[in-house]
């Protein structure tokens, strides 16, 4: 049972978050919100998060930086952090993996394909 896992949805687009949000939770899991990288460092802090689907583009820190920020930290370095973005250049890629990212996926994204990367990490 997928409830056992929790995922943070880390966007600025409340329409974003409640459609990935209901996909998971009708797949099992247990799902937290952020609407930036502040937010969502505070709740990994606060929180046993198992994989967290990260934004780029968001106000007060975006994605490259949380990234690096939880890649930097022992205590969270080991969470799985997959891109979800509408960013799409090589550039935007090669900036991912610079971060630490784990997968990079494009939006609109196929949730099919969300669910196989989630399949490999939990």
């Amino acid at each position: 049972m997928n409830s056992d896992y929790t995922i943070l949805v880390v966007d600025d687009s409340p329409v974003v978050v409640e459609a990935v949000r209901d996909a998971l939770l009708k797949d099992g899991y247990t799902v937290l919100a952020a609407a930036d990288g502040i937010e969502a460092l505070d709740m990994v802090r606060q929180n046993r998060v198992d994989l967290i689907l990260l934004d780029i583009d968001m106000p007060r820190m975006n994605g490259y930086q949380l990234c690096k920020l939880l890649k930097r930290d022992e205590k969270f370095r080991e969470i799985p952090v997959v891109m979800l973005t509408a960013k799409s250049s090589d550039a935007d890629r090669m900036w991912g993996v610079k971060a630490g990212t784990d997968e990079y996926l494009t939006k609109p994204f196929n949730y099919a394909k969300v669910k196989e990367i989630l399949g490999r990490f939990l």
